[in-house]
C-alpha cells in the first residue's frame, strides 16, 4: 500500500520531469507544486496549486481548472482527473475505465427483487420492460443466472443501462505502477554514432564508473564566446534541445551538494550532438567551458536547435540503445 508521503513523492517525481522535459501537455507543470494531500478510497487524491499560492495563500494567485491527481493506493499509478470530470461522478468512471472493473448493473437489483417477491414470469415481465433491447432468450439467461445466484453475462448486464449521452473527460493516466517508468538509460560506451563520443556534460565526477571523461572542475570558467551575452544564448539553446531519453532519477549539483535537486535524468539533441539535460545549469550557474566546435554550431544555427522530428528521434533512440560492434579507435 501507497502512504501519504510516497504518494506526495510521485507527484513530486512527475512534475520534475515535466519541468525538465518542458512537454507541451503540461506546460502548467513548470509553475505549480504540492498544495495538499487527501486520503481516498482509491488511494490519495493529491491537490496542485502555483507556486506563489502556497507561498502566500493569496487568492489572486490561485490556479483554477486544475484538478487533482490520484496516486493509486495499490499499485503507485498516478492519474490526473480533469477539473469538469472531478466535479461529477469522477469515482466511475475511475472504477470501470482505469481499474478495470465491470460497471454496475442498475436492473438487476430490481429483477431479484421481483423473483423473491414475485417469481421468475414477473421478473421477466420486469425486465422486458427495463431493457426492451433484449431478445426473449437472452432476457431468460439473464433470469435464470440472477435466479442461480449468479451475476449475467457482462454483455446482457451492460445492455441493460442506456448509453452516456455526455461523456466524462476521460482520466488520463500519466505514470504505470510506482511513478514514470524511466526509459532505458545506456551506459556511456553504448553512446556512440551522434558527436562527439560522449554526451556533453559527461564528467567524471558525474560518472564516477567513467574516469577517463573529462573533469568537471577543469572545464569551469566561461565557455569562450567572445562576449557574456552568449552564456545566455548558448543556455537556451541547451535548453531547448529534443529530448532523447529521460528517467525519474534526480540529478544534483555536485559542486554544491546542499541545493535542492536540478531535475530528472534526461538526455537532449539537436540532431547532431547532444547532452544530458542538467548541463544548461553548469552553464548558467558554474559557467563551463563547453567545445568550441560545439559553440560554433550552435552559434552557426543562430543559437536555436533544428526541430528534430519524430522518426528521427526513433532512429537517434535506436542508434543509441543498440551500440556498435566495436568501439571507436582509442576507447
Amino acid at each position: 500500500m501507497i502512504n501519504k508521503d510516497q504518494a506526495v513523492r510521485l507527484v513530486e517525481l512527475w512534475l520534475e520531469r515535466e519541468r525538465v522535459l518542458e512537454l507541451q501537455a503540461f506546460r502548467w507543470a513548470h509553475d505549480v507544486e504540492v498544495f495538499t494531500a487527501s486520503e481516498h478510497e482509491f488511494g490519495w487524491l493529491v491537490v496542485c496549486q502555483s507556486r506563489e499560492y502556497v507561498r502566500t495563500r493569496d487568492p489572486r494567485h490561485a490556479l483554477a481548472g486544475l484538478g487533482p491527481f490520484l496516486v493509486d493506493g495499490l499499485d503507485g499509478s498516478l492519474h490526473h482527473i480533469p477539473v469538469s470530470t472531478y466535479l461529477d461522478d469522477w469515482e466511475h468512471l475511475y472504477r470501470h475505465d482505469v481499474r478495470g472493473l465491470p460497471r454496475p448493473d442498475p436492473v438487476a437489483e430490481r429483477i431479484r427483487e421481483a423473483l423473491a417477491a414475485s417469481g421468475r414470469v414477473a421478473a421477466m415481465r420486469e425486465l422486458r420492460q427495463a431493457a426492451p433491447g433484449l431478445l426473449l432468450a437472452e432476457a431468460r439467461a439473464y433470469v435464470d443466472a440472477l435466479q442461480a445466484g449468479a451475476a449475467p453475462d457482462p454483455e446482457l448486464a451492460a445492455r441493460t443501462t442506456a448509453p452516456d449521452t455526455c461523456r466524462q473527460v476521460p482520466i488520463e493516466t500519466l505514470t504505470g505502477p510506482n511513478g514514470p517508468a524511466p526509459h532505458p538509460i545506456p551506459p556511456p560506451r553504448a553512446l556512440y554514432g551522434l558527436h562527439p563520443e560522449r554526451p556533453l556534460g559527461h564528467y567524471r565526477e558525474l560518472f564516477p564508473d567513467d574516469p577517463h571523461a573529462p573533469s568537471l572542475q577543469r572545464a569551469l570558467g566561461g565557455i569562450r564566446c567572445g562576449t557574456p551575452s552568449h552564456e545566455s544564448e548558448l543556455a537556451a539553446y541547451l535548453r531547448a534541445g529534443t529530448c532523447l531519453l529521460a528517467a525519474t532519477a534526480l540529478t544534483h549539483d555536485v559542486l554544491d551538494p546542499d541545493k535542492p535537486p536540478l531535475g530528472s535524468f534526461g538526455l537532449l539533441t539537436d540532431g547532431t550532438w547532444f547532452w544530458y539535460a542538467d548541463l544548461v545549469h553548469y552553464v548558467e550557474h558554474h559557467h563551463v567551458q563547453l567545445p568550441p566546435s560545439f559553440l560554433a554550431h550552435a552559434r552557426a544555427n543562430d543559437w536555436t536547435p533544428p526541430e528534430v522530428s519524430d522518426q528521427e528521434v526513433s532512429t537517434l533512440l535506436h542508434r543509441l540503445t543498440d551500440p556498435p560492434a566495436e568501439p571507436p579507435p582509442g576507447c
